[in-house]
């Protein structure tokens, strides 16, 4: 498995992640999902598969969800997706994901303060917390 996006090397499936929004489905890496997450990305470059999401409701707030796969699976919509990604849920965001997947690596380690806030959010280019 390799990362989706065209000018992409990188297939180590330790770093990727599967990326379903209900219509397609891909693989990208952390920097794609970055890109991805702040919408600087031409999803035409991606290779894309056929979606194989069944109907989720969000974890956090019950919208319709996409569906994040890495070595969990979370159920977000678009906006959280992004948020997480981004490394950018505020506390009770990322209190209710870590309840229920508390191993997950983009919840554990020097992302997140103990009262679940962000340390290392990524802006856009130009913005600032």
């Amino acid at each position: 498995m390799k990362c989706g996006a065209s000018d992409c090397q990188v297939h180590s499936t330790a770093k990727l992640a599967i990326i379903d929004d209900g219509t397609k489905r891909f693989v990208l890496c952390p920097e794609h999902q970055i890109e991805y997450a702040l919408a600087l990305i031409d999803e035409r470059r991606i290779t894309s598969f056929a979606s194989q999401l069944e109907e989720h409701e969000c974890e956090i707030c019950c919208s319709p969800a996409n569906i994040y796969a890495d070595d969990v699976e979370l159920y977000l919509c678009r906006r959280h997706l992004n948020k997480l990604i981004r490394h950018h849920l505020n506390p009770t965001e990322y209190t209710i994901l870590r309840q229920n997947h508390s191993e997950f690596q983009l919840l554990v380690g020097d992302l997140y303060s103990t009262g679940g806030y962000a340390l290392q959010p990524i802006y856009e280019s130009g913005q600032t917390g």
